[in-house]
């Protein structure tokens, strides 16, 4: 599998729906919004905590076996979707919550 596949399936993995959130809207009840903000970026530390793990198992794996765990790209294909969605999110862009919230899309 070549560089430039790897990139387009992380591409199509990290789009996010840019008409979700309205201009102006504000959430119903913005303390509950303001928690759901904090809890998505203590998850968010622990994503990349989890990236950062299977960054280093792929490496060896790739070292050991001279080839690419599928389960461990997959993996972190859906980490990064939901890092994209979260960011969307706690920024405002989105009104969309990522998992537990809402769908896990890999």
């Amino acid at each position: 599998m070549n560089a430039q596949a790897d990139d387009s399936n992380i591409d199509e993995a990290v789009v996010i729906d840019e008409t979700s959130a309205t201009a102006g809207a504000m959430p119903q009840n913005i303390w509950l919004h303001g928690l759901t903000v904090i809890v998505i970026l203590a998850l968010s530390h622990l994503a990349l905590t989890l990236m950062g793990a299977s960054a280093v198992i792929q490496f060896f794996w790739m070292l050991l076996k001279k080839e690419r765990n599928t389960q461990i790209v997959e993996f972190g294909n859906g980490v990064a979707h939901w890092l994209s969605v979260a960011a969307a999110f706690v920024t405002g862009k989105s009104d969309d919550k990522p998992f537990p919230w809402g769908p896990w899309k890999a």
